[in-house]
């Protein structure tokens, strides 16, 4: 009679998770959910405080009109024309500077620019403590492309938050 030989017990393998890698893409997806949802809230805060700031500048400021003293127009070296005026200004108030005024330096926009080297007339707007944080009176926020970028940023987090951190169906 034959004697079979036991064979060998197969070597069983460790079970590999198959939940080890999609944790590890679930964590990275979180961070980014984290980022988006930061960053959108950094900006809309950003945007937010210049608005109020150009707002109370508008309601509390006080406007006068500005001597122009000097336009430059550059041409960046991406091939961009930025265009930037001059002023003097006088600040009513009591204030302790030169007699000659202040001078300040504002970017604009082209047309606003070609307007006021026609003879069109400037007015500075400033806050009574603040005579040097000036800004020209109708010229546009510079930082209204944050607003959509930001928008974007917020929704762009809330979609990556509400699948990162959703529970499972079972």
């Amino acid at each position: 009679m034959s004697r079979k030989k036991p064979r060998a017990a197969k070597a069983e393998k460790a079970p590999t998770s198959t939940t080890a890698q999609p944790r590890r893409v679930l964590g990275r997806f979180r961070v980014l959910a984290a980022l988006c949802l930061a960053g959108g809230m950094v900006g809309l805060f950003h945007v937010a405080g210049e608005w109020w700031a150009r707002q109370r500048l508008l309601t509390e400021g006080i406007a006068l009109p500005a001597e122009v003293v000097g336009y430059d127009k550059t041409i960046t070296a991406r091939g961009e024309t930025t265009y930037q005026v001059t002023v003097r200004y006088q600040p009513k108030q009591s204030w302790t500077g030169d007699s000659d005024g202040l001078r300040k330096q504002f970017p604009m926009t082209e047309e606003a620019y070609k307007a006021s080297r026609a003879g069109g007339s400037l007015t500075v707007r400033y806050m009574p403590g603040d005579p040097e944080g000036a800004a020209l009176d109708g010229q546009a926020n510079d930082s209204s492309w944050q607003l959509p970028i930001s928008l974007a940023a917020l929704g762009l987090g809330s979609v990556l938050a509400f699948f990162a951190f959703r529970k499972p169906r079972e």
